[in-house]
């Protein structure tokens, strides 16, 4: 079982460290990151199919072909990740996805900043 994780993007193709991401996840088997474009105009979106390409299923990417605010993002991220059966919970991280690091991340999830929880249970 794991936690999916929604970040949201909007135009940040020269900030995102590509590699770096790519290490976290693979170095971080309890999550499911969901990555969610929201309608940027730049590189962002290939950058996103590439780290997915990199990661062996443990990230998706969702495309919001127009930029319909963060919060959209995230609803449609959470609607997205729902129909993963080995998704137990659902968190968003509302931070600039060049500041993402495995230490950013656990140390949100641990004192909750930055950070929104939904929980879900299956029948």
């Amino acid at each position: 079982m794991k936690i999916g994780l929604i970040i949201p993007c909007y135009n940040v193709a020269n900030k995102i460290k590509a590699k770096e991401f790519i290490n976290f996840i693979e170095s971080n088997n309890e999550y499911h990151i969901c990555l969610v474009n929201g309608g940027s105009k730049d590189d962002t979106l290939s950058i996103l199919i590439y780290i997915r390409s990199q990661t062996n299923g443990k990230v998706s990417v969702v495309d919001i072909r127009s930029h319909k605010g963060t919060r959209k993002a995230i609803r449609i991220g959470w609607r997205y990740l729902c129909n993963i059966r080995e998704i137990i919970e659902i968190k968003h991280i509302d931070v600039d996805v060049t500041s993402i690091d495995s230490k950013l991340i656990k140390d949100n999830i641990s004192t909750n900043k930055n950070l929104s929880m939904h929980s879900r249970f299956r029948k």
